[in-house]
């Protein structure tokens, strides 16, 4: 069965996104919004409900510097999704709650936590408080280590 996955550009991409567009394959197929997150939430969400399916997940690019089509391909391979988990670029989990931290250049995570995400201007906690209310797992972004040169995985980074 086919996998789909949407990318959501949170400003327009311009190049980075036709670069991106290689990562069709015969078992993947990834879908592009770009803009306004809270619009391109509605798109998703016409689509599922239009097309009677579920993306197998959704990456938010907040920050499209060095973002390549094997690094989202690394995403979506390594990091196994769940309805209540979600990866991020980084994540501070500290003892004191105040200091517990994400960090939104990319996002990775289920269509069951996207719009917990979405609607987090909306309350008085900070990402991650809202998330660990809600019980979502926070997690670290796990994506490959290429050798340029050969294209060939060195090691996963953690």
């Amino acid at each position: 069965m086919k996998k789909t996955y949407s990318i959501i550009f949170k400003e327009s991409a311009g190049n980075p996104l036709l670069s991106l567009r290689e990562l069709w394959t015969e078992t993947e197929t990834y879908e592009f919004f770009e803009g306004d997150i809270q619009q391109r939430y509605l798109d998703i969400r016409n689509n599922e409900l239009r097309e009677d399916k579920l993306y197998d997940g959704h990456i938010i690019i907040n920050n499209p510097e060095g973002v390549t089509a094997s690094l989202i391909k690394g995403i979506t391979e390594i990091n196994k999704l769940t309805p209540r988990n979600i990866f991020f670029n980084g994540v501070l989990h500290h003892g004191v709650d105040s200091l517990c931290t994400v960090d939104d250049a990319i996002v990775y995570c289920s269509s069951w936590v996207l719009p917990i995400i979405l609607h987090n201007h909306r309350v008085g906690n900070s990402l991650y408080g809202e998330l660990s209310a809600k019980r979502i797992d926070i997690n670290r972004l796990q994506v490959y280590r290429m050798d340029i040169s050969t294209n060939i995985d060195l090691s996963v980074i953690e």
